[in-house]
């Protein structure tokens, strides 16, 4: 969790691409085609977004969940949040509706074993980082990993949340905060075992 990157910057780096506005306007009218094109540029984010919170056997079944309900919920969506936004929102009801029945737990090693190759220092920091996460609090845990991995804006997490952006910034600064008092006690050894 390297710094806070501003609102702006993650907006402008990241528009909505024109392919994805037809996509979405041709699935809005039926086009099964057209969605199965917006599957495939938004299910990698949401397969990973959803790893961190569901167990793997559950995983893909709550996938499809989430775009059979956004299939179905399609006709009526408001292009005034990003397609992203709105998808991500379905993805976390239908992953809290399926630990409601099943409770699992995610393991660090899993999840350490999903990190990108990226060398040794780099993964070292990563599953350092994902065992002070997994000390917060799990709302504080969801919104930290909606704005650092799933690139959302916090207006955006607010959506995601169903939540007003002021409360957000409020627990976003609030799970900074604890995760400074963390970093100073939790010994990367420690993350490791």
């Amino acid at each position: 969790m390297e710094g806070i990157r501003s609102e702006s910057s993650k907006t402008s780096a990241r528009q909505q691409l024109p392919s994805e506005h037809g996509l979405l306007l041709r699935a809005q009218r039926g086009d099964r085609a057209a969605f199965d094109g917006l599957v495939q540029l938004h299910q990698t984010a949401l397969r990973g977004f959803l790893r961190r919170r569901l167990p793997n056997d559950a995983v893909e079944d709550v996938l499809q969940e989430t775009f059979l309900a956004a299939w179905s919920a399609l006709p009526a969506f408001e292009p005034r949040v990003r397609l992203k936004t709105w998808l991500y929102r379905i993805a976390l009801h239908k992953a809290a509706d399926s630990m409601r029945r099943s409770p699992r737990e995610v393991s660090l090693e899993r999840l350490a074993c999903e990190l990108p190759d990226r060398g040794l220092a780099a993964t070292e920091t990563a599953i350092w980082a994902r065992a002070l996460l997994a000390q917060l609090p799990d709302d504080q845990r969801v919104l930290l990993e909606l704005y650092y991995f799933d690139d959302l804006t916090l207006a955006e997490v607010a959506l995601v949340l169903d939540k007003n952006v002021n409360t957000v910034k409020y627990h976003f600064y609030q799970a900074h905060s604890r995760s400074l008092q963390l970093t100073s006690t939790t010994d990367r050894e420690e993350a490791y075992r």
